[in-house]
């Protein structure tokens, strides 16, 4: 047994890991800084050319077909709950380009410290309602199901299949439309790509061949299929400080949940069958995962002890290049999927248009400005890019990032990129579960794990009040 040597790395990642919704910038991103000046308005930023004020035409052509090009004059706002640097450099070349145009980038800053985001709802919801919603909506977490369903986001789907530049040879258009819906409606378009991935320990398999050879043909894995298999590494393993990953029982249930959500919420039509036995037997796995010691707890010192664990899950551009280092203990690493073998992007990094706006031609132009190789080779596009110039641009950076940072490794530029590439084709889905159904199951079994309420009282609780939620 060793000690991982980029253990503190990874856990740069644990909350975005766990699901955890209300926080600050991901892993790698800068701490927002505030862009209110003296005198201005909470983080408003208009960079303009000369303000005509006019509206975009309406939107035109049929499914396939190029969309009408609009007068480009007018104006443009864009909210966000952070500041970001490609944005604002995009909004400044934007009204070079065109300088009738007038762009506004509000945002909604507390610092990169993840408090005050009910705050940015609130009030982005208060502007919506009364008519005064931005055009554009970076969807950093806003509540994209509940928006869905009021109506408040456009359907892109006439316009990605009218904007003929993007397609297959300069996009991953399987990431571009994974949040597409059954009905072929599409409200959010990534403007990059981050998703999880689940890796396994080098030294554990090892000791096991028969679990390495189940995994030959592994290309995802959900996250019951990646415990089951760490189950199997620890089972026999001496030593104190072997455990099954880095969760807890909370994190572990509901990570089991979550790639099984479908089958106790209907989130389109807002029906809830989960007072049931099987998400009962779901708690009890996580109650007894804890009792037999599966996790470390908070009193684990990772730089003072050798400590292993049977798999570790980590975000997508770190977990490709531990996956390649030998030095890492690190094997078998793949995307994690949920139970129907879909691997999903976050919706966090999304974009979305206001079904209100009267400039959405205009602001389409815009997004697609957005998605271009010029914005998305930028530096501060912190993730894999969607167009594919910007995407080899990413993976220089990451690899530098990670490869000058670690002396001595041998991990090969060439290598690292296949890898990412073939994981980024595998991207089939887009996780839009609102923050609010995510904390409200999290808090009832939070409940139950500190022995406040049973599993019967948990998953009767959960019934009425997700469906009192999915009715407001």
């Amino acid at each position: 047994m060793k000690k991982r040597r980029y253990l503190a790395m990874l856990l740069c990642g644990a909350c975005l890991l766990a699901g955890c919704g209300k926080q600050g910038p991901q892993p790698g991103m800068p701490s927002a800084r505030s862009l209110e000046s003296a005198g201005g308005q909470r983080g408003e930023e208009s960079l303009q050319g000369q303000d005509s004020g006019t509206k975009g035409e309406p939107l035109g052509g049929s499914p396939g077909e190029p969309l009408p090009q609009p007068e480009m004059e007018g104006e443009i706002t864009v909210s966000c709950l952070y500041q970001q640097d490609f944005l604002t450099e995009a909004a400044r070349e934007f009204t070079d380009l065109y300088p009738q145009v007038k762009v506004t980038v509000n945002t909604f800053d507390q610092g990169g410290s993840g408090e005050g985001n009910q705050e940015y709802q609130n009030y982005l919801n208060t502007r919506l309602m009364t008519g005064n919603g931005e055009d554009i909506l970076f969807t950093q977490l806003l509540p994209v199901e509940r928006y869905i369903r009021m109506g408040i986001f456009e359907d892109l789907a006439p316009y990605l299949a009218g904007t003929p530049q993007l397609n297959e040879e300069d996009y991953y258009m399987n990431v571009l439309t994974a949040a597409q819906r059954e009905d072929g409606s599409l409200y959010l378009v990534p403007y990059m790509a981050r998703f999880d991935a689940v890796g396994f320990s080098r030294e554990l398999l090892d000791r096991h061949p028969e679990v390495e050879e189940s995994m030959s043909g592994w290309d995802r894995a959900a996250y019951s299929q990646a415990v089951e298999a760490a189950g199997k590494l620890i089972e026999d393993a001496q030593g104190p400080n072997i455990f099954l990953n880095q969760d807890n029982e909370l994190i572990y249930a509901w990570q089991l949940i979550r790639e099984r959500l479908d089958e106790f919420l209907d989130r389109e039509k807002g029906e809830v069958t989960i007072d049931t036995q099987a998400y009962r037997d779901l708690l009890a796995q996580a109650r007894e995962a804890g009792e037999r010691g599966c996790f470390p707890g908070d009193g684990l010192n990772y730089y003072n002890i050798e400590y292993d664990f049977g798999c570790q899950t980590d975000f997508d551009v770190q977990a490709a290049y531990y996956e390649l280092d030998q030095r890492a203990n690190q094997a078998h690493t793949v995307p994690l999927a949920d139970a129907q073998g879909r691997v999903g992007i976050s919706a966090f990094s999304c974009i979305a248009l206001n079904s209100a706006s009267p400039h959405k031609e205009l602001a389409w132009e815009f997004v697609k400005y957005l998605l271009s190789s010029q914005v998305q080779t930028k530096a501060s596009i912190y993730g894999l890019a969607v167009n594919r110039e910007g995407f080899e641009a990413s993976v220089k950076r990451y690899y530098n990032n990670y490869h000058n940072g670690n002396s001595g490794s041998q991990v090969e530029l060439a290598d690292y990129r296949e890898l990412l590439d073939g994981w980024m084709g595998l991207i089939d889905s887009c996780n839009t579960l609102d923050d609010d159904i995510q904390e409200l199951i999290n808090g009832e079994n939070r409940a139950y794990f500190e022995g406040r309420q049973t599993a019967e009282e948990t998953s009767r609780h959960l019934q009425e009040r997700l469906t009192q939620y999915f009715q407001e």
